[in-house]
């Protein structure tokens, strides 16, 4: 099922879940594009974003850091949206990019946003035009590390 967002810059919450929880949260999503537009977090325009994963928990706090890894699985050139929300759902930062069939792009977490910031735990959820693969990394300096691998899910 393909659905149309009107938006190419901002953080939205979409679970992978059955087709009656999705139409709930879609209406949340809603919600919080128009949030985002009235503090001026939102540049508009009309983007199709067909797959999506979700990253429930990350942390920037304090002495840890988190990286993302995404890969394009897509023919030709796929266009992302990425957004961070703050342990009350808030959305607090998001970014957008595209890279070409095959490529990649490895950074800190707040190396993926364009608007807002990200300090503390945070949850994380990429969309994507085409098909494609995105690893979590999570670690300190003193040794602690954690890594999740998920596959976009068409939606």
């Amino acid at each position: 099922m393909k659905k149309i967002f009107t938006v190419l810059i901002v953080a939205l919450f979409f679970a992978t879940v059955p087709l009656a929880v999705q139409a709930a949260d879609y209406k949340v999503m809603e919600a919080k594009t128009a949030a985002l537009q009235n503090q001026g977090l939102v540049q508009i325009q009309q983007v199709e974003y067909n797959y999506a994963a979700v990253f429930a928990y990350a942390d920037t706090a304090n002495e840890w850091w988190c990286g993302l890894a995404v890969t394009s699985l897509n023919a030709g050139d796929n266009d992302f949206m990425i957004g961070a929300f703050d342990s009350t759902g808030a959305a607090i930062a998001s970014g957008e990019f595209t890279l070409a069939e095959n490529a990649q792009m490895v950074d800190l977490i707040q190396n993926f946003m364009d608007v807002g910031t990200i300090d503390g735990r945070i949850s994380i959820a990429i969309f994507a035009s085409g098909s494609f693969m995105a690893d979590r990394f999570q670690g300190n300096d003193q040794g602690g590390f954690g890594e999740i691998e998920k596959e976009g899910v068409l939606y």
